[in-house]
């Protein structure tokens, strides 16, 4: 049996693997972060600069180094495009897939392990994460990293655990800022409380002066040379504007009910995450016999708690929680599989799947018929057939009490819809954005100009600066001083620009989930 779930693992690592890179690059980079991210990246590249990020030439503030470092090397390995912005985030993934794994294996059984790599390739939304061009992938393996290598050091006592921890530590601070730190520590600080082993000969096994050390080593030069360079600039935004102020206030609207992270943890992890509660109750019942099972519950509810404070509120935030959450499933169904009495027990849960697997293609026809771009593309909803299917056979073998197959069914339904579309939907949902559309021909424009406001993704496709004129007279002043101006504008109301003699509306389209379009024009004395 062992060598059977050991075989599984390596088809499903396989399977990780082609979900995270198949058509890795397919999709232009119309997410507005991943736009941002992947432009200060090549901006750092091309000015030789490795301390301060930029975008469209000023000083971006969002985010500490980390991914931009990677994309660095990736735009080196394989050029300036998507799919090298995308790489690392990809191939965390499949370390966080193989890690968590690895970890549960170790420490809750070979069955728990396989199901718990089953939850997370599963999941939607952890796939859709770790492809996109952002820092949640990056986050996500340093902040699991950490509380795993936390674990080994507690079990093993060796201090190769212990540095591995303060290591992953450091890439978390890098990645995401004081968060990365804050959340694996008070995890691990709740840990050594609940267990009453938190005094000094305990930490001192840590090896924290030396794990100090290379905390320090690897995640303050950077914070240091870039507070210098800026004169402290870049400093002040990102702990007081970025940290502080989105912790305290929802940022660009983006708040929500104090519920909402727990709903963005179960939806993110859908549709293993219907099995959550019961799954969090075996663990709180096994939590005097098993540190690794009370590790990964104060782990996911530290996560869900900070956010569920915090004003601002996003379902990426919350993401680090799906390993966590993942290996509790994968204990719960070992259980149930070595009772499989108790699987008809869950008969609620595969009802709910059941109807939540066909309402998921019936609400994406609806969507993409009532949401501009995306009114010719309702066939999407046809990609998640094999869910529907794969739910529907899983109620049907679990009426049997026959859980493994139901299991089976599942996770074969939903990671062959994954794959669809991530082969088919995704690129054409991308073929329908401003971004795709207008990206070839901005870049070839010798000269172009935003007016107020401009979709960040067109800056990277540019390959340049695309300088933002406010005012109306100062753009007519442009225009008349170079005849070869191309203008670009995001809104929903172009009368001023269509009121120019000098300008020729060249295209406009609706930009993705917005209400807004993005049009370019070319001045008239170009050729069309």
């Amino acid at each position: 049996m062992q060598r059977r779930f050991t075989t599984f693992f390596w088809l499903l690592l396989g399977l990780a693997a082609l979900l995270l890179f198949a058509r890795l690059g397919a999709e232009s980079l119309f997410q507005v972060a991943e736009a941002r991210n992947a432009e200060c990246a090549r901006e750092m590249m091309t000015s030789h600069n490795w301390i301060v990020p930029t975008f469209n030439g000023a000083l971006r503030t969002d985010k500490p180094p980390l991914a931009y470092f990677f994309m660095i090397l990736a735009y080196h390995i394989f050029g300036i495009h998507e799919f090298a912005a995308r790489f690392f985030s990809a191939i965390c993934g499949l370390l966080l897939v193989f890690w968590t794994y690895t970890f549960a294996r170790r420490h809750i059984g070979q069955t728990a392990a396989w199901y718990t790599a089953l939850a997370l390739i599963c999941s939607v939304h952890f796939i859709v994460q770790c492809r996109l061009a952002t820092p949640d992938p990056y986050l996500m393996l340093s902040h699991a990293g950490a509380v795993y290598a936390f674990y080994e050091g507690w079990i093993h006592r060796k201090a190769t655990w212990w540095w591995l921890m303060y290591m992953m530590l450091a890439l978390a601070v890098l990645a995401k800022g004081p968060v990365g730190l804050a959340l694996p520590i008070l995890t691990i600080f709740l840990f050594l409380l609940t267990r009453r082993q938190l005094r000094w000969p305990v930490i001192r096994l840590m090896k924290p002066f030396s794990g100090a050390v290379i905390f320090l080593c690897i995640a303050l030069p950077w914070y240091i040379l870039v507070g210098i360079r800026t004169q402290g600039a870049w400093l002040r935004d990102f702990f007081f504007f970025h940290n502080l102020h989105r912790f305290g206030s929802a940022l660009d609207a983006h708040g929500g009910p104090f519920i909402l992270p727990a709903l963005f943890i179960l939806g993110g992890m859908f549709p293993f995450s219907l099995w959550s509660f019961r799954a969090m109750k075996l663990a709180w019942k096994k939590r005097r016999e098993s540190d690794a099972l009370w590790l990964m519950m104060l782990a996911l509810w530290v996560i869900l708690i900070f956010y569920s404070l915090s004003h601002t509120k996003l379902i990426n935030y919350t993401s680090p929680s799906y390993p966590f959450l993942a290996v509790l499933l994968g204990y719960y169904w070992q259980e149930v599989l070595q009772k499989r009495e108790n699987a008809k027990y869950s008969w609620i849960e595969w009802v709910v799947l059941a109807f939540l697997v066909v309402a998921l293609p019936i609400g994406i026809y609806v969507w993409a018929r009532s949401s501009p771009p995306f009114t010719e593309l309702p066939w999407l909803a046809w990609l998640f057939l094999p869910a529907l299917i794969g739910g529907w056979m899983g109620l049907f073998h679990v009426r049997k009490n026959m859980p493994t197959d139901a299991l089976m069914h599942i996770g074969a339904g939903f990671t062959l819809s994954i794959l669809l579309v991530m082969l088919i939907g995704y690129p054409a949902l991308d073929r329908q954005t401003s971004v795709r559309k207008q990206a070839s021909l901005i870049a070839h424009v010798p000269r172009i100009v935003a007016y107020q406001q401009m979709n960040d993704a067109f800056v990277f496709y540019a390959r340049k600066t695309i300088p933002i004129i406010r005012q109306i007279d100062s753009l007519k002043t442009c225009l008349q001083q170079d005849s070869t101006l191309w203008v670009i504008r995001r809104a929903r109301d172009f009368s001023m620009l269509d009121s120019l003699p000098q300008l020729r509306l060249i295209r406009k389209d609706r930009d993705a989930f917005s209400f807004q379009y993005s049009a370019l024009y070319s001045s008239k004395s170009i050729d069309p």
